[in-house]
């Protein structure tokens, strides 16, 4: 592909043409420095649109922004021939990117976007991913359509790191309304990827079970009342919510769990000695577990565990649930 170089006005760009930006979520505040100080080091390289009467930004999109937001009038640009094919430049575009740095999740379900419109289903697994480093299979590439189809607000969220590419991804099984919804509770609470997963899986059990939409589940009073509470931090808030959702979720279980805890704290086990239910309290058989380095050690823990033989928390624990 051949290009010249020229100087090329700044208000002759059209920056509101991203067909082949792959660019996403990145500042431009490091980028604006480093031009402030050493100048553009690698011009942009952009390419004439007859129709429209001006540019188009194939690489250097970022750059563009930092000068124009410097006061730059003009910038020194390659210029491709504008009779350029569209899928040889936005593939310049892809390896020009490609060759520098790594791709977000957003940015990789982008240039799928885009490849899409050149090339076959098949073409893109195999010959893009593993570009992209993504494994060449169909199920990756799902995970990703389902990405490309998610609103901005949600891909910003992935970028930011307010919700994980797998969280999202089970947010796009929803309706638009239940997934923006939760989501924008994310950004109100502090939940770990794993702790984010079973509040989705919470909202989406209790949705079906109760014919509501999970925008329904989340507007339980009790959750507006944590939101509003001051006292506590973003992490506490969103541990609050989750317990609350769980219990909704599994009303007999936690209700279990609560005096089993209840009945255990009563007890006043030693650190050495371990009681534990039966796994979801599903059956009668109970577990202990006692650590002992020593003969000693394990006399003090016999004389212990046959004590509680007689306790009757014991005998309430054990009693019907």
């Amino acid at each position: 592909m051949k290009f010249t170089s020229k100087t090329v006005m700044l208000d002759l760009i059209d920056m509101d043409d991203r067909a082949f930006v792959v660019t996403a979520g990145r500042g431009i505040e490091g980028l604006k420095n480093s031009i402030e100080v050493i100048g553009l080091v690698s011009p942009p390289y952009l390419v004439f649109s007859e129709s429209k009467g001006c540019y188009r930004v194939v690489c250097g999109y970022r750059r563009l922004e930092a000068s124009a937001n410097l006061g730059w009038k003009e910038v020194p640009a390659k210029v491709f021939n504008s009779s350029a094919d569209e899928k040889e430049l936005f593939l310049f575009a892809l390896y020009d990117n490609l060759s520098h740095r790594d791709f977000n999740p957003v940015e990789k379900a982008g240039a799928v976007e885009r490849l899409l419109k050149f090339f076959s289903e098949n073409e893109v697994i195999e010959t893009y991913f593993p570009l992209l480093g993504l494994p060449a299979y169909v199920g990756a590439f799902e995970d990703l359509i389902s990405l490309i189809e998610l609103e901005d607000e949600i891909k910003h969220g992935i970028i930011q790191g307010t919700i994980t590419e797998k969280n999202a991804i089970r947010l796009s099984g929803m309706e638009t309304d239940d997934r923006l919804y939760l989501f924008r509770l994310f950004c109100m609470v502090n939940l770990s990827s794993s702790k984010q997963a079973e509040t989705i899986e919470s909202c989406c059990d209790i949705a079906r079970r109760d014919n509501l939409s999970v925008r329904d589940v989340l507007k339980h009073e009790g959750i507006e009342e944590i939101l509003k509470h001051d006292k506590l931090n973003l992490s506490q808030k969103g541990d609050r919510i989750r317990q609350l959702l769980r219990k909704k979720r599994f009303p007999r279980l936690t209700l279990c769990e609560e005096r089993f805890l209840r009945l255990r704290k009563k007890l006043a086990l030693p650190g050495s000695i371990e009681l534990h239910p039966p796994p979801f309290f599903e059956g009668s058989t109970y577990r202990m577990q006692i650590e002992f380095e020593n003969i000693e050690d394990l006399g003090r823990a016999a004389d212990q565990v046959k004590v509680l033989a007689g306790n009757t928390s014991v005998k309430e624990m054990l009693e019907e649930k």
